[in-house]
């Protein structure tokens, strides 16, 4: 028995190291990548967009895992897929375009009041009211 262990241990170090294991893994992630864009089809294709920044992560070890291992055809297969996820995921973290308002902009007040329903102190949330004077409540 020891020997069977012995030659998967080998056969899995050696012969499918862990360039395999990271094409393996970029892949997988592709593939995710892929239902998270076809999610209008389905409800379950959608869950798949949810993790698109782990996508990315994974592709980009797995892109540099066969870079490492000189493996660079299969890593410009996967370089897509990270592209499609950088693009999916770089407008989250821009700023986005704020225009000054205009001169004569109307501006209101809302205010919110969070009432604990044991709170009996009415007369002191009508006095914050009334000093407020909001717009909206």
């Amino acid at each position: 028995m020891n020997h069977i262990a012995e030659f998967l241990k080998y056969l899995c170090l050696h012969r499918f190291g862990n360039e395999w294991l990271a094409l393996g893994i970029g892949i997988a992630a592709s593939i995710a990548l892929l239902f998270s864009l076809l999610a209008r089809l389905s409800w379950f294709l959608e869950l798949f967009t949810n993790f698109i920044p782990q996508y990315a992560l994974c592709l980009l070890l797995s892109i540099g895992v066969l870079l490492l291992y000189k493996r660079l055809d299969l890593a410009l297969c996967l370089l897509p897929f990270l592209i499609i996820c950088i693009i999916k995921i770089a407008p989250l973290y821009m700023p986005p375009k704020m225009e000054p308002p205009e001169q004569n902009a109307k501006v209101y007040k809302l205010i919110s009041y969070n009432v604990f329903s044991s709170n009996h102190n009415v007369a002191g949330i009508e006095a914050f009211i009334e000093k407020e004077n909001p717009d909206f409540i």
